[in-house]
């Protein structure tokens, strides 16, 4: 299933419309977009003519977007709520709650994790892709979800995910992400 980020913000639609089930999930922004990420001011260079090459394109409805986080969880709604709706307190960026996803894009969006509203505005352009996974048995699921994962950043150049990412290509993004992150948190 693919939708759009902003109408998921609407929690009834989002309990209605995703399953409280084990999946797996993918963001895509617009490829007009994915430079504003590549070659934030809050990094020490610009990565977009460096890493637009390696990055996956989308297909039909997804064509003009460009595939930058990737995600597991044993609640796909839950965790699509999340990304989507989570607050930046001082105590979620403080003790490191807020999802990795909202930290990177706030913090190369805005240089500030507090900043919740551009936050928002860039996620509500983006697309989410879904996949729910068909298996009673939780750690059957469990490790399909993690052997997945790492599957997918084997196979594609996804430059938001930090955990576990080895794509030579991001090395040098991923260490500057990295530094981006820590002083967006300065100040919370």
């Amino acid at each position: 299933m693919i939708m759009q980020a902003k109408i998921l913000r609407c929690k009834e639609f989002l309990k209605s419309a995703v399953y409280d089930c084990s999946g797996w999930y993918r963001w895509w922004v617009k490829e007009t977009e994915v430079r504003l990420l590549l070659d934030s001011s809050y990094l020490s260079k610009k990565y977009y003519d460096t890493l637009a090459a390696f990055l996956h394109k989308g297909e039909g409805v997804l064509n003009d977007y460009i595939y930058i986080y990737s995600g597991i969880s044993g609640s796909i709604q839950g965790r699509l709520n999340w990304h989507i709706n989570q607050k930046h307190s001082d105590a979620n960026i403080g003790n490191g709650y807020l999802s990795t996803l909202r930290q990177s894009i706030s913090s190369l969006i805005s240089g500030n994790q507090k900043d919740e509203t551009a936050t928002n505005d860039f996620l509500d352009k983006l697309m989410v892709e879904y996949f729910s996974v068909d298996e009673n048995d939780k750690n059957k699921a469990k490790v399909f979800l993690k052997k997945n994962e790492k599957q997918q950043m084997s196979d594609y150049v996804i430059p938001l995910n930090m955990s576990g990412n080895k794509r030579p290509e991001l090395k040098e993004f991923l260490k500057d992400l990295e530094k981006c992150r820590k002083n967006a948190k300065k100040g919370y």
